[in-house]
C-alpha cells in the first residue's frame, strides 16, 4: 500500500511540475513555429504523459500496449495540421490501433456468469475485446464537446477502477501502476483546464490516448461488471440533463397556462452557465453515482447502504443548486415590458400579450399599401431548424413579426435570455384572430394551401364561425413553382388583403419569400396544417391534453410520421444549452 501511494504522488508531483513550468518553457521558445504549434494542440502534454506512464509502469505486456498507443497518434498530430481532417484520421487510426492491442494480448480472458462461474470466452476473446474497446472509447470521446470535460469524466472513472483493484483480485500485475500513474494525471489535467491555467488539453491527440488507455485500463485493472457499470452511470449524465430541460419545458407550459393572471409575482432562478460550471456539475454528478457503484460493491448491510445513498444525493443536489443557479427573483423583475421583441438565435420574436400583436395587424390593415407583412408562428422545432438551415432562419429574420407558438420558445426566453415572453399566441387562434378583423374592417381572405377537400370544408367551418367573412378566393397548394406567377396574378386580382398559406412549414416560407415583391397583400401568414384542424379532418386534442402541454404527444399517436418532430426535441435543448454556454463563458470573461 505505501509502495502505491508513493507513486500516486510522485505521479502527482511530475505532471504538476510539467504543468506549472510549460508556459515559462513555452515563453522562451515561442519564437519558434513548430514549438508554439506543438503546445497549443497539445503535443508536448500528451509526450509527457507518455514518458510519465513509461517510466512508472515495469511490467512488460503493459509497457508494449503504452508504446503501441501513443507513438502513431504523435507522429501523425505532427505531421498533420488541420484539425478537421486530423479528426478524421485520428477516427480510423483508433480502430487501427485497438485492433493492434488486441491482437497483442489485451484480451478479455472471460466474463462472469450470473449463475455463478465464469465463462471462459477462448476464440471469441479478440471478437468481444475489440468491440468492449471500440464501444467504451467511442463513448468517452463524446466527452470531448467541451474542453475538460473529458478528462474530469475519466478522472473520476480511473479512480473507481483504482478503488475496484484494491477491492479485487487485479487481471493483471501491471494494473496498479497502471492506474496509480493515470489517475492524477488525467485529475491535474482537468484541474488546471478548470482553472483556465492550461489550453489545448481537448486537443485531439491526447483525448485519442487518454480515451484508450481508460480502455486498456478496463481490461487489465478491473472486472467487466465494474467498468460497465461505472461507465454506465456516468454517461446516463448525458440523459437526465435533456430529461431535466425538457420537464423545465412543460413545467413553463403549466406556469403560463395556469398562473398567467400571477405569473409576474412567482419567482424565477437566473442560471448560471458556463464552461467551468457545467464541467463541475458533471464531474460532481459522475462522482456522486460512482461513490454509489462503490458503496453496492463494499456494502452489505441494505440499510446503510441507502442512507449513504441518500446522503450521496442530496450532497450532490445542494452543490448543483449553488454551482448551477445565480440567483431568484420574481418574473415581474425581468418582464421589461416595453420592450416588444427579443432575440433568440437571432430572429427577432414577439413578446408581448395577443391583444397587441392584434392591434398590430388592425394598424397594418388600416394604412395604405406599402410591402407585404410576413407574420410566422414559430414553436421550438421550427427556431432548431432555423439554426440547422441558415436559408431558413434568412426567412424568418425578413418576417414583420414572428409570434412565439410553443412552451419550448417561451421556455427558451426565460432560460436563454432572461426575458420572458409574455404569452403564448397558438398560430390557429391567431388565424382566428385575423378572420375576426378581416370582417369587422371589410378587408378580404385569400386561402392558399391544403387538398381540395380539406380546402372546402375548412372554408365550410370558417363560415360557420366567421358568417361575415370575405372570402376573395382560394386555391389549393398541389402546385409547382412554374405556376406560381399565374397563382400570384390570381391573389392579386383578387382584391385580398390578408393571404394565409397552409403548404406546411419550410414550403409555405420559401414560397413567400420567393414572391413577397410580387404580392400585393398587406398580410401574409403561414399557417402549416392549421386548415387539416380547422377542417375537420384532424380533430384537435382535448383541451385537458392542450391544458397540460402534451399536444404533440396526442398529435404523434395519430399522426406517426411526426415521431421525427419528438426526436428534433432533444436537439433543440442541446443547441440552447450551447447557446447559453457561450453566452455564459462570454459574459464570464467581461466579468471582472
Amino acid at each position: 500500500m505505501a509502495i502505491s501511494i508513493l507513486i500516486y504522488l510522485k505521479s502527482l508531483f511530475l505532471v504538476w511540475f510539467w504543468l506549472e513550468t510549460s508556459p515559462y518553457l513555452f515563453r522562451v521558445f515561442s519564437r519558434f513555429a513548430l514549438v508554439s504549434r506543438l503546445q497549443q494542440q497539445g503535443t508536448l502534454d500528451c509526450l509527457i504523459l507518455y514518458a510519465i506512464l513509461c517510466y512508472f509502469i515495469e511490467t512488460e505486456s503493459v509497457n508494449q500496449w503504452i508504446h503501441l498507443i501513443f507513438p502513431p497518434f504523435l507522429i501523425l498530430d505532427l505531421l498533420i495540421k488541420d484539425r478537421s481532417v486530423k479528426l478524421h484520421v485520428f477516427f480510423w487510426l483508433e480502430i487501427l490501433v485497438l485492433g493492434m492491442l488486441v491482437s497483442f494480448g489485451l484480451n478479455i480472458g472471460f466474463i462472469t456468469n450470473p449463475d455463478g462461474g465464469l465463462y471462459f470466452l477462448e476464440q471469441y476473446a479478440y471478437l468481444l475485446s475489440f468491440f468492449w474497446l471500440l464501444f467504451l472509447v467511442s463513448l468517452l470521446n463524446l466527452c470531448n464537446f467541451l474542453d475538460g470535460l473529458l478528462l474530469g469524466i475519466v478522472s473520476v472513472i480511473c479512480h473507481t477502477f483504482l478503488f475496484a483493484i484494491f477491492t479485487q483480485p487485479s487481471l493483471n500485475e501491471g494494473a496498479i501502476p497502471f492506474a496509480l500513474t493515470l489517475c492524477p494525471a488525467c485529475f491535474l489535467f482537468w484541474v488546471f483546464t478548470m482553472l483556465g491555467e492550461k489550453k489545448g488539453l481537448a486537443s485531439p491527440v491526447l483525448s485519442s490516448t487518454i480515451a484508450i488507455l481508460v480502455g486498456a485500463l478496463s481490461v487489465v485493472a478491473t472486472s467487466k461488471k465494474v467498468a460497465l457499470l461505472s461507465l454506465g452511470m456516468t454517461m446516463g449524465l448525458f440523459i437526465v440533463p435533456i430529461l431535466f430541460f425538457a420537464f423545465l419545458i412543460f413545467y413553463t407550459h403549466i406556469q403560463y397556462k395556469f398562473g398567467s393572471k400571477n405569473l409576474a409575482d412567482k419567482p424565477q432562478a437566473l442560471w448560471r452557465f458556463t464552461t467551468t460550471s457545467v464541467n463541475v456539475f458533471v464531474v460532481l454528478a459522475s462522482l456522486c453515482l460512482n461513490f454509489i457503484l462503490v458503496c453496492a460493491m463494499i456494502m452489505e448491510n441494505l440499510l446503510w447502504f441507502v442512507a449513504l445513498c441518500i446522503f450521496a444525493c442530496i450532497m450532490f443536489l445542494k452543490l448543483a443548486k449553488r454551482i448551477f443557479i445565480k440567483k431568484r427573483i420574481r418574473y415581474r423583475d425581468i418582464f421589461f415590458t416595453s420592450q416588444d421583441h427579443i432575440s433568440l438565435f437571432g430572429i427577432r420574436i414577439f413578446r408581448g400579450h395577443r391583444n397587441r400583436a392584434v392591434e398590430m395587424m388592425r394598424t397594418i390593415l388600416a394604412s395604405p399599401f406599402t410591402a407585404v407583412h410576413h407574420v410566422v408562428t414559430p414553436d421550438a422545432l421550427c427556431l432548431f431548424r432555423a439554426t440547422q438551415e441558415p436559408s431558413f432562419k434568412a426567412i424568418l429574420q425578413k418576417a414583420y413579426i414572428a409570434i412565439p407558438d410553443g412552451a419550448g420558445v417561451l421556455w427558451t426566453s426565460i432560460f436563454l435570455k432572461e426575458r420572458p415572453i409574455l404569452e403564448r399566441i397558438p398560430g390557429v387562434e391567431f388565424v382566428h384572430d385575423l378572420l375576426n378583423l378581416s370582417h369587422t374592417s371589410g378587408h378580404k381572405v385569400f386561402l392558399l394551401g391544403a387538398r381540395e377537400d380539406v380546402l372546402e370544408a375548412a372554408i365550410q367551418k370558417l363560415y360557420e364561425r366567421h358568417p361575415q367573412m370575405k372570402l376573395a378566393g382560394h386555391r389549393n397548394g398541389y402546385f409547382s413553382e412554374a405556376e406560381e406567377e399565374d397563382i400570384i396574378s390570381q391573389i392579386n386580382q383578387s382584391g385580398a388583403e390578408i393571404l394565409l398559406v397552409a403548404m406546411g412549414v419550410p414550403r409555405q416560407e420559401q414560397f413567400i419569400d420567393r414572391n413577397r415583391h410580387l404580392l400585393k397583400v398587406k398580410i401574409v401568414m403561414g399557417i402549416g396544417g392549421s386548415l387539416d384542424v380547422l377542417s375537420g379532418r384532424l380533430r384537435r386534442c382535448p383541451k385537458v391534453i392542450q391544458d397540460y402541454g402534451f399536444e404533440w404527444l396526442y398529435r404523434t399517436i395519430r399522426e406517426p410520421w411526426r415521431i421525427s418532430r419528438v426526436y428534433a426535441l432533444p436537439m433543440y435543448i442541446v443547441t440552447v444549452l450551447k447557446e447559453k454556454l457561450s453566452l455564459g463563458d462570454a459574459q464570464e470573461k467581461e466579468d471582472p
